[in-house]
C-alpha cells in the first residue's frame, strides 16, 4: 500500500472543536498513519487516501475552522526539522517517530 505524505495547518485556536478531538480524529483514523506534530497548528501524516477523499473528511471535522491539507511530495520539501522526519517524509526513516 502506497503512503503519501500530508501537512495539515489549522487554527490552534479553533472554535468548532477542541484540540484534544482533533488529535483522536487524526490519531483513531484507519486512513491515516504514522503521524507528527512538529508545531501548534501543524500535523504531518501519511495515508493512503487520495487529497480529495482526504479533505471530504477533514471538511466534515472542521466544519467552520479554516484549515488547509497539503499532499507533500518526497523530496520537495524543506525547513528546519529533525532529520529523521525529513527521512521519514522520503521514506527511508523509521516509521517510529518522537511523539511532541
Amino acid at each position: 500500500m502506497h503512503k503519501y505524505n500530508y501537512l495539515l495547518n489549522y487554527n490552534p485556536n479553533p472554535t468548532a472543536f477542541t484540540l484534544s478531538q482533533l488529535h483522536v480524529f487524526i490519531t483513531q483514523n484507519r486512513n491515516i498513519f504514522e503521524w507528527y506534530v512538529p508545531s501548534a497548528g501543524t500535523y504531518l501524516f501519511k495515508s493512503p487516501l487520495s487529497l480529495a477523499a482526504l479533505n471530504d473528511q477533514f471538511h466534515q471535522f472542521f466544519s467552520k475552522d479554516p484549515y488547509m491539507l497539503t499532499w507533500l511530495a518526497p523530496g520537495h520539501t524543506a525547513g528546519s526539522l529533525p532529520p529523521a522526519i525529513w527521512d521519514w517524509l522520503n521514506g527511508t526513516g523509521n516509521p517510529l517517530l518522537p511523539d511532541s
